[in-house]
């Protein structure tokens, strides 16, 4: 149950409530998704995240 968002700024968008946990590969991502969205957040490669997808 995974869904990919390419280009999207945490910063910006409407992503609160819509999910809980995000994988990213952005620095920038990780800090707007945690202190903005409060979302669970993980920092890896593209190559984990997709891991962290379909897993």
């Amino acid at each position: 149950g995974a869904k990919f968002a390419c280009d999207t700024c945490f910063a910006v968008a409407p992503l609160k409530g819509r999910f809980k946990g995000l994988a990213t590969d952005s620095a920038k991502g990780c800090f707007y998704g945690r202190g903005r969205n409060k979302f669970s957040v993980k920092h890896c490669s593209l190559e984990e995240c997709i891991a962290e997808a379909v897993r």
